[in-house]
């Protein structure tokens, strides 16, 4: 997805964006066509706030292994 930058004619080099997860923010980078770090697109608050820990806790998983003696 190059685009031509100003009137020279030269073109920007591909990027892409990837999202990555810092505590409760979603933050949106852009990088290379190296993988290198080109700048930041957008943070935001993530949606998700459970840990997880606390995603493995609220899915009600027990262990009853010690209830049912062999």
């Amino acid at each position: 997805m190059a685009s031509t930058h100003g009137e020279t004619g030269e073109m920007d080099p591909p990027t892409h964006k990837k999202q990555c997860r810092f505590e409760k923010y979603l933050i949106t980078v852009s990088l290379g066509s190296r993988d290198e770090f080109l700048d930041i697109v957008e943070v935001a608050v993530s949606k998700d706030f459970l840990s997880a820990e606390q995603k493995i806790a609220s899915r009600g998983v027990h262990d009853v292994s010690d209830l049912y003696p062999e």
